[in-house]
């Protein structure tokens, strides 16, 4: 996984504004189509947003506490959340109803239930993933 990230991020730095837009905007439709004819659930803005961030957190934290997890969500700078914690609490239970994550206990204290994505998940960002690959070699073609 890091070669496949450090090998896009390579190619992502060498391209110029223009031709980063134009990556991105084939990305977003590509994605669309995709997904669609994979059969995956369209979700909405602020869930996308919800695992898009809980995806930079499992990258950096193995094990993954809810509690943990909302705060970083809710404090992130980035985030296009503008949401409390409550009603990211909120989105979260609706992400486990509809299949997007788990919660688990913790083995080493009952009490802390952890988040962690569901194969539903995980076969999302790898279309998300593919979607992206194909966006930038069609770019990195165009510009041969």
């Amino acid at each position: 996984m890091d070669e496949f990230l450090t090998s896009h991020l390579v190619m992502l730095t060498a391209l110029t504004p223009k031709s980063a837009a134009r990556v991105y905007q084939s990305f977003s439709v590509l994605s669309s189509q995709t997904l669609q004819a994979e059969g995956i659930a369209p979700l909405g803005l602020s869930a996308a947003a919800m695992l898009d961030e809980l995806a930079v957190l499992w990258t950096q934290h193995e094990r993954l506490p809810v509690l943990f997890a909302l705060n970083r969500v809710h404090d992130a700078p980035h985030s296009p959340l503008d949401l409390s914690v409550n009603a990211l609490g909120r989105l979260l239970h609706r992400l486990r109803q509809d299949g997007w994550l788990v919660l688990e206990s913790s083995d080493t204290d009952g009490r802390t239930k952890l988040v962690k994505p569901t194969e539903q998940t995980q076969r999302y960002f790898r279309v998300l993933g593919q979607c992206m690959a194909q966006a930038i070699h069609r770019e990195n073609s165009r510009s041969r």
